[in-house]
């Protein structure tokens, strides 16, 4: 019976091994997890923030779901090294896992600009479930919130901050909001209904430094203008998640590169989501994920 080992338990790493137990009953799936959870909604960790879903929604199938449909998921997981050669993994307890045939849906990990006092108390990233905890815990000692980043991720965690009663400020670097998204035209309509929820919203902002001791206190721009914050949020995007397939040796550019059936430079190595570059492009989105998955 062919094994089949997926690292990564977001859309992609799920997707996949829905599609294999359907193409192949009775394969064996084993899926390793870093996160203690098992697949939640990304997308809707902004609606937790804000209180309008209870967490226990976010989970998109119950555990009992992947054992019926013969999918083993190994939470708190963390896969730590891969040989290509011996078709082995490597976890963080140290046992070696064998595999016939692996698939890198390692996902992307948060990109913080370098400002200066990012470190400090009441900076946050939101990618997981565990920082929308820290954040919606937060919160609920603040009353001003900074984000940084006008993009589609950065505007829903800024709305959720401002349902839960914050005052909240966006600062975005590019001219305009969702600037991937959007012409000017399109955001300056968007940015008034954005106004309208009573976020303000700040373009061409670059942010130089986030002030304060131990805690936040304000951020300060490259123009010298200072935003006063108890926390600040930043949602500057992502970077494929690639130490995994760099360590082994594997194609590596932007994301893990791919070739059209999605197998990396290595032999029976896959990889598909966000740690994916296909054509030079790493998509980072989650129709994309889907789609790959599938293939």
């Amino acid at each position: 019976m062919e094994r089949f080992c997926i690292v990564g338990n977001g859309v992609a790493g799920v997707t996949t091994a829905q599609a294999i137990v359907r193409a192949r009953p009775g394969a064996e799936v084993h899926i390793y997890a870093a996160e203690a959870y098992p697949y939640y909604r990304r997308p809707q960790l902004p609606d937790y923030i804000a209180g309008a879903v209870a967490e226990a929604d976010i989970f998109y199938r119950p555990p009992e779901w992947y054992e019926q449909q013969g999918i083993y998921v190994h939470l708190n997981a963390p896969v730590m090294e891969l040989d290509p050669q011996a078709h082995r993994i490597r976890l963080a307890d140290g046992s070696s896992v064998p595999y016939d045939r692996l698939l890198l849906a390692t996902g992307g990990l948060a990109w913080i600009p370098p400002i200066e006092g990012a470190h400090r108390r009441g900076v946050f990233t939101l990618r997981t479930l565990d920082d929308a905890r820290a954040i919606r815990q937060f919160a609920q000692s603040a009353q001003r919130a900074v984000v940084v980043g006008g993009g589609l991720l950065g505007l829903e965690t800024a709305r959720a901050l401002r349902t839960q009663g914050l005052d909240v400020t966006v600062l975005e670097f590019a001219p305009y909001l969702m600037p991937r998204q959007l012409d000017r035209e399109g955001a300056a309509v968007l940015e008034t209904l954005i106004q309208k929820m009573g976020i303000r919203t700040v373009a061409g902002a670059i942010a130089e430094a986030i002030l304060g001791n131990e805690r936040v206190r304000a951020i300060r721009l490259k123009d010298g203008r200072e935003f006063p914050a108890d926390m600040v949020i930043c949602s500057t995007g992502i970077q494929s998640e690639v130490t995994l397939a760099r360590q082994a040796g594997l194609a590596v550019n932007r994301g893990i590169v791919v070739d059209a059936h999605l197998q990396t430079s290595a032999p029976d190595i896959y990889a598909a989501g966000d740690a994916a570059e296909a054509g030079g492009i790493v998509y980072g989105i989650v129709p994309a994920a889907i789609e790959q998955a599938r293939a």
